[in-house]
C-alpha cells in the first residue's frame, strides 16, 4: 500500500463513528498474522512433507497434461542435451551456507538453459527492490552492476522421494545478484533477487507464488537455439534470443573442464533467493549440482527486447560467449553460456532461521581461529 493509500485511510478512519472504526478492524482480515502463520509454518520441517505428499501426484498429474501439449507443440531446446541423466536425489550437501538441508520431500529435476551474464545501470537495479533490500555497493564497478538473464527449460520437477516422471515447462528469468538486507546486520552471505520470472504454464507459476516469486504465466517458447516471450492474453512481444554455440577454444580444453570459465556466474547463482513476503522476506535455495553438470559451454547471444525488462530498455543486443573464468577487481566476465545441471530447491526459510544460523557460523569462525 502507498503513502497516499494510507493517508486517505487514515483519515476516512478519524472521520468515522468509534464503533464503526472498531468493527471495520475487527472484520479486516489479519494480513500481518496470516504471513507470519505462513512463515512459522514455512520454517516447519513437518509442514514440508505435509506439503509435498499431495503436490507430488500433482505434479506428475500436471507433467502428463504438458507431455501431452508437448507432443502437438514440441519443445527442441538444446535437444541433444535434453536426455542426460539425472543423479539420484536428494543430492548431497555441498557446503554449510544456508541453514537448510537437501531432503527427500524437496522438488528437483534437471535445468537446461542459455544464461546471459552482464552489467546495467547500478541505480536503475537498485529502484527495482524491494524495501529491505539494497544493492552490495563493493559490487558495483563504475556505476555498474552484475544482472543475470536465463532463459531455461525445466526438465522432470518433482519430489525427491516421489518414483514417477515429474513435470517440464519453460521459464525466463532476470536475476540481481549481491543483495543485501537491509536491517542493520552483517550476514556471511549475499542473496539473490528476481524481479521477474515468465513462464508458458500455469501450475508451476501457482506453485512460484505460494513462496514470494513474482512469476507471469506467458506466451513461451523455443526452437533448438531460440527463445521468444510474448503476453499471454495479447501475444505483445517482450523479447527474442537467439543462441549460437561457440565450442571450446583449445586453451579451455586444457583447463579443468568448464570450471575455471564459468566459476565466477555459477558463484552468483549460488546465492540464496530472497522473496518479499507480506511486510517480511522468505528464503529459498537453488542447490545446483555442478559436479554432474556434464556440459557447459560458451554461446553466443543476440537479444532483441521489445518492451523494457529489468536492466534493459528495447532495443538489440549481442552477447560473446564468456571466455575468461578469472574475476578482475571482484568484477565477473561478461559473455554468455549454455549449460544443463540438475538442481534441488530446498525448503524455505526464514530470517529468523537466517540469523540463528549466521551466528552458528560466526562462532564456529570465531573458534577455528582461536586466541
Amino acid at each position: 500500500m502507498s503513502v497516499k493509500e494510507t493517508t486517505a485511510q487514515q483519515v476516512e478512519l478519524r472521520r468515522m463513528p468509534i464503533g464503526k472504526t472498531i468493527v471495520r478492524k475487527l472484520t479486516q482480515p489479519p494480513r500481518n498474522l496470516l504471513i507470519k502463520l505462513l512463515i512459522w509454518l514455512y520454517d516447519n520441517r513437518a509442514y514440508h512433507w505435509v506439503v509435498a505428499v499431495p503436490l507430488a501426484p500433482l505434479d506428475s498429474l500436471f507433467g502428463l497434461v504438458y507431455k501431452i501439449l508437448n507432443l502437438a507443440w514440441p519443445v527442441r531446446y538444446w535437444q541433444e542435451w535434453q536426455s542426460l541423466p539425472e543423479p539420484k536425489f536428494p543430492l548431497p550437501q555441498a557446503e554449510d551456507h544456508v541453514p537448510v538441508k537437501p531432503e527427500a520431500c524437496d522438488a528437483c529435476g534437471k535445468y537446461l538453459a542459455s544464461m546471459i551474464g552482464t552489467y546495467v545501470d547500478a541505480d536503475r537495479l537498485s529502484a527495482l527492490l524491494p524495501e529491505g533490500l539494497s544493492l552490495d555497493t563493493a559490487r558495483i564497478h563504475q556505476g555498474k552492476h552484475p544482472i543475470v538473464l536465463i532463459f531455461g527449460y525445466t526438465q522432470d520437477l518433482h519430489r525427491a522421494f516421489w518414483p514417477f516422471p515429474g513435470m517440464t515447462y519453460l521459464e525466463f528469468l532476470v536475476g540481481i545478484p549481491n543483495i543485501e538486507l537491509d536491517d542493520g546486520k552483517k550476514y556471511i552471505c549475499r542473496f539473490f533477487y528476481l524481479p521477474v520470472l515468465r513462464l508458458n504454464r500455469f501450475y508451476p507459476t501457482l506453485l512460484g507464488w505460494l513462496v514470494g516469486y513474482r512469476k507471469k504465466w506467458s506466451r513461451v517458447w523455443a526452437t533448438e537455439n531460440t527463445y521468444s516471450i510474448r503476453s499471454l492474453l495479447t501475444g505483445r512481444k517482450i523479447l527474442d534470443a537467439v543462441f549460437t554455440p561457440q565450442g571450446p577454444t583449445p586453451d579451455q580444453v586444457t583447463t579443468d573442464g568448464w570450471k575455471a570459465t564459468t566459476d565466477c556466474w555459477k558463484n552468483l547463482l549460488e546465492q540464496p533467493n530472497v522473496n518479499p513476503f507480506g511486510d517480511n522476506q522468505l528464503f529459498l535455495h537453488f542447490h545446483w549440482e555442478w559436479a554432474n553438470a556434464k556440459n557447459i559451454e560458451p554461446v553466443t547471444a543476440t537479444l532483441r527486447v521489445y518492451e523494457e525488462i529489468p536492466g534493459l530498455s528495447p532495443g538489440t543486443y549481442t552477447f560473446k560467449g564468456i571466455e575468461l573464468g578469472q574475476w578482475e577487481d571482484q568484477k565477473a566476465p561478461e559473455g554468455a553460456v549454455r549449460f544443463c545441471s540438475p538442481f534441488e530447491l530446498l525448503s524455505p526459510f526464514s530470517r529468523t532461521v537466517l540469523e540463528v544460523h549466521e551466528k552458528r557460523k560466526a562462532a564456529m569462525a570465531a573458534e577455528n581461529q582461536g586466541p
